[in-house]
């Protein structure tokens, strides 16, 4: 049987608010404004000196589940953490949430807005039932279960959503590693990040096309210390 997707994209929704109320100015980084389960920044970390700051938590795990969700008419992921280290901050067994994900289209279309739905009303039932709604935001990476990633967190302070642990700004959070290197996409959203930690600890011989290789005891001493 045929299978259908849809894509959703909305860059730049850091930055301008697409689809949610408008962000004040802030002042400072840490700011967070909003009501919906991923609240918007109006800054990011520049260098390793911001994550360390900014993050209430830093945990090394591999991703035991993922489960996506509908909200406020986009994708979000639950992910369940296997922990291999606790780095710095506490962790209580909580589940992580991010931006982005897939799921089934009727589901998605039975969660949306009025709005939405007269936007994929030109589906058919059956399209609905097969079709996959997959949404993403630029910088926002896809996790993927049983893959190994370095954490930066932080937890939504206020409002219908709070305590939940997100990452940090939304795309500085998660980082795919091993034992001795952290890899950054060299598509990252957040370029003035990516060209701080690759000149302070990069290493080029492990380089790939498409990621940046970041030595991990270098860049954990930075953080942690």
């Amino acid at each position: 049987m045929k299978k259908y997707r849809i894509f959703a994209a909305c860059a730049g929704l850091l930055l301008t608010g697409c689809g949610a109320a408008a962000a004040a100015p802030a002042a400072e980084p840490a700011v967070r404004t909003g009501q919906s389960a991923m609240p918007l920044y109006i800054q990011l970390a520049e260098n390793a000196d911001d994550l360390g700051a900014y993050s209430d938590v830093i945990l090394e795990f591999t991703v035991s589940e993922t489960k996506c969700f509908a909200s406020d008419d986009k994708v979000y992921t639950a992910v369940t953490p296997e922990i291999l280290s606790v780095l710095e901050g506490e962790w209580q067994n909580e589940t992580i949430y991010t931006s982005g994900g897939e799921m089934n289209l009727q589901e998605f279309y039975d969660a949306a807005s009025s709005d939405t739905r007269s936007f994929l009303s030109g589906y058919s039932a059956e399209e609905r039932k097969n079709g996959t709604y997959w949404y993403t935001k630029e910088g926002c990476i896809p996790i993927q279960p049983g893959e190994r990633y370095l954490f930066f967190g932080t937890f939504i302070e206020s409002g219908d959503y709070k305590g939940q642990l997100i990452p940090l700004f939304e795309v500085d959070g998660f980082f795919p590693c091993d034992d001795d290197t952290v890899y950054l996409d060299r598509e990252m959203f957040n370029e003035p990040l990516r060209d701080s930690l690759s000149q302070q600890f990069g290493t080029p011989e492990k380089d790939t096309d498409t990621q940046l290789a970041i030595d991990k005891q270098g860049l954990l001493g930075a953080v942690t210390g």
